[in-house]
């Protein structure tokens, strides 16, 4: 359809011709209700960016379509509500950099926006290189229109990032501590980076990888030493003690022993203690209960600590029901054969549930490469409630695709020649259904 109409009925100081210019919707032009709500929200911004914060755009009434003209008419009614006067002191910023600012892209006054907002200003001038800039805001209410915010800002110098550095005495390479850092120094066409956020990010990253190295209790602090123009980021360390699995055990477990589960373990007594450990053995385990039938087997851990760098950890499992395969059904087959397809699948009936050996199957019969998806799903049998039927649901590809190509060929020599050449190729990628 296309627009017969569209008018802008507006409250306040704005022409209705002033407000259509901020549109890309056209009488005459095609309708887009996608094209109408982005309308919406570019009006809302430019009413925010003037200082009208908590405008109302809507439309008037239901969309005017007209079937025998395939038309329609458009009326948005525009509340800008009452202006905030919004001042930033001490920085300049563009329409854009004011566009992305929380308080222009929320088109909200409260406390936590303009917390945002402060935060998100310091993080666009430290990126220029004014690391210790700092911003402040205060809200003045009067009482004959909006509130007054203002936005402080002391920049301060200009910086480049010089070193960044790691100080204490701790088992672990300063290498390897900021070989993934987020802050970053200078290069030859650029101040380096450093913020508020890339220090938090690092120093996240710091604590993680002590804890994967078993110093739980590691604690990181930071300086910024200024000299001149330069900056200096150093990062402080205390790694404390290094905690050490005392003992382990397991309760719940009886149809699998202790001592094969202990073989699956990464971290076993006497050797380092982690929690990204902790989780990958916490997962290797539930994978073996759920590859011997398990299923619906659940694994909790206990932990108790010691200040002395010791860790006493206790499995506690339950095992549930085990399951069995009942049948191993495959549909969907129509050229392949029925015995290519069942040597792909490692799935036997008698044998326990394993969900391994079903993902197993499901990648086997993919790389044939004969058919377009394959899955899987576990059958409550009527034999028994411990027995499920796995069916394997294909869907075949084409078996047949075809190849060609033009070019020309120009060779010197005695045996010169010259002409056109051609390529064409017929494959069957599923040759008497054996997915030859």
């Amino acid at each position: 359809a296309q627009i017969r109409a569209l008018t802008i009925d507006v409250e306040g100081p704005f022409s209705q011709r002033e407000l259509l210019t901020k549109i890309k919707s056209r009488r005459g032009g095609d309708y887009s209700a996608i094209q109408l709500e982005e309308d919406i929200r570019s009006l809302q911004s430019y009413l925010a960016l003037k200082g009208f914060l908590r405008s109302e755009i809507e439309r008037t009434k239901e969309i005017d379509y007209d079937e025998a003209t395939n038309s329609v008419a458009l009326e948005l009614m525009v509340r800008p509500g009452d202006p905030a006067e919004v001042v930033f002191q001490g920085v300049e910023l563009s329409p854009n950099e004011l566009a992305e600012l929380p308080l222009y892209r929320l088109r909200n006054t409260g406390e936590p926006i303009l917390i945002s907002t402060a935060n998100e200003l310091k993080r666009l001038l430290q990126e220029r290189g004014y690391t210790l800039a700092q911003v402040q805001f205060e809200v003045l209410d009067r009482l004959s229109s909006g509130p007054r915010i203002v936005f402080k800002v002391a920049k301060g110098s200009q910086y480049r990032v010089a070193d960044i550095l790691i100080e204490g005495d701790i088992s672990i390479e300063s290498k390897a501590l900021l070989a993934r850092n987020a802050s970053k120094t200078a290069g030859t066409f650029n101040r380096g980076v450093l913020t508020d956020k890339t220090i938090e990010l690092d120093e996240e990253m710091i604590l993680s990888i002590f804890a994967r190295n078993g110093y739980l209790d590691a604690t990181v602090t930071h300086e910024l030493r200024a000299d001149g123009d330069q900056m200096t980021l150093v990062y402080g360390i205390s790694e404390g003690p290094r905690y050490i699995i005392r003992s382990l055990s397991f309760s719940g477990n009886e149809e699998i022993s202790t001592d094969q589960l202990e073989e699956f373990l990464t971290m076993k007594e006497d050797q380092t203690f982690s929690s990204s450990g902790l989780s990958e053995d916490r997962a290797t385990l539930l994978m073996l209960y759920q590859d011997r039938g398990f299923k619906d087997a659940s694994i909790a851990t206990e932990l108790s600590y010691d200040n002395r760098g010791f860790v006493d950890l206790v499995y506690s499992i339950s095992e549930g029901s085990r399951f069995y395969v009942a049948d191993v059904v495959v549909v969907g087959t129509e050229r392949t054969r029925r015995e290519t397809v069942a040597s792909q699948i490692v799935t036997r009936k008698d044998e326990p549930l394993s969900l391994r050996r079903n993902l197993q199957s499901e990648t086997n019969l993919y790389d044939l490469g004969v058919f377009r998806s394959v899955r899987f799903d576990e059958i409550p049998s009527l034999e028994s409630q411990n027995r499920r039927t796995v069916l394997f649901r294909v869907d075949e590809a084409s078996k047949y695709s075809i190849s060609y190509g033009v070019g020309y060929n120009y060779s010197y020599g005695p045996s010169a020649s010259e002409g056109f050449r051609g390529t064409f190729g017929l494959t069957n990628n599923n040759f008497l259904g054996r997915a030859y």
